[in-house]
Parts: C-alpha cells; sequence; structure tokens
C-alpha cells in the first residue's frame, strides 16, 4: 500500500513538473516581443529608427495600453473626412508592420508609444444638386434648397394630376433637364409625358 502512496505522489510530481514546462512554453509565445527583457541588462531589447516622411519612426516599439490609436480617411485635397479612434487594448503588442498588415487600406504615418496614427487616402465626389419642379404662388418652376426659379409658366396651364405633382415637389430635374427648361420651359411637358408613360 505504501508502494502505491509513493507512486501515486511521484506520478504528481512529475505531472505538475512537465505541466509547468509546457504552460511556460506556450505562455512564452504570448508575451509581446517589448515585455522580454535581456536577463543581463533589465532594459528593453535596442530598437532601431527608420526616416519616415520626415519623422522618425520606431521600428521595434509596439502599441501600448494607454497609446492613442487613430484612424483617420483623408480625402483628395487633404481635407479629413473621418476620424476614429481604435481601443488600444485590442492592439496590445502589435507593431507598425502588423497594424499595416491588419489595416490593408491603411498606411501608419505615426508610430510612437504615445500616438498611432492610420492614415487612408480616398476620393470624395462632389454632390451634384438636386432641383425639383415645383409650383409657389400659382408660378411653376424649379426649386432648390429654399431657392425657387419661375419658368414663366402658371399652374394653369396643368391638369389637376400634374398639379399635384408639382405641388408636392417629387419631380426632380437632373442639371441637363434644368438647362432645357430655362431654355424652353415648355420641355416640362416632355418630362411630364415620360412620368405618365
Amino acid at each position: 500500500m505504501k508502494f502505491l502512496y509513493w507512486l501515486f505522489i511521484l506520478g504528481c510530481l512529475v505531472f505538475c513538473i512537465s505541466f509547468s514546462n509546457a504552460n511556460k512554453l506556450s505562455f512564452d509565445k504570448l508575451i509581446p516581443q517589448w515585455l522580454k527583457l535581456n536577463h543581463s541588462n533589465p532594459n528593453p531589447l535596442p530598437t532601431t529608427t527608420e526616416p519616415f516622411l520626415g519623422h522618425s519612426v520606431d521600428i521595434t516599439s509596439t502599441v501600448l495600453p494607454n497609446t492613442q490609436v487613430l484612424q483617420l480617411a483623408i480625402d483628395q485635397n487633404g481635407n479629413i473626412v473621418s476620424t476614429q479612434e481604435l481601443n488600444s487594448y485590442s492592439l496590445i503588442g502589435y507593431s507598425k508592420q502588423d497594424l499595416e498588415a491588419l489595416y490593408l487600406n491603411y498606411h501608419v504615418i505615426e508610430f510612437t508609444p504615445e500616438k498611432v496614427v492610420l492614415v487612408k487616402n480616398i476620393t470624395v465626389q462632389p454632390n451634384s444638386a438636386i432641383y425639383y419642379l415645383a409650383i409657389v404662388d400659382n408660378e411653376v418652376g424649379i426649386k432648390i434648397n429654399n431657392t425657387f426659379q419661375k419658368l414663366g409658366l402658371t399652374s394653369d396651364n396643368f391638369s389637376s394630376y400634374e398639379n399635384t405633382l408639382l405641388s408636392h415637389g417629387v419631380i426632380t430635374v437632373t442639371e441637363g433637364e434644368k438647362a432645357k427648361l430655362e431654355k424652353d420651359p415648355y420641355y416640362i411637358e416632355r418630362m411630364l409625358e415620360n412620368l405618365s408613360e
């Protein structure tokens, strides 16, 4: 019986030693590079820098818990279209190269322990104005925002159905149609015919 007792204790001891070594090996893989210290020197690994857009970027530094991580979208004119602050805790231990691999459409323009800035260039199409046919004070015209351009026609020239459409401003007008209406106000008849077909 004592033999089984000692065999059990010896088995538990071997299991504990092998389990702790296995955990140590797998745990080492999870430790970010910046936390691993040189045993002869308690300072972190040395860092190197490379010039990047006039700034010195730390290649081996990584995102820390207190690092501010910003994502910017910049249009073709250099205007900031959107800004988003990312959760630095979800990016702890990431290097500049890791972030560029994770966010493929972005490039890193600043990478310091205090601040990381990711930028994406986008093209913004200018909004074309939307015009509507409308009736104001019995006059038919083109409405954009709060302005009204008279066409020289009155609502008496149109059917009650057409007047209903015009008074509710449901007929949109493109730039080309607006130019045609300015030259020939009766082009509106063709537009209304196309609606009824």
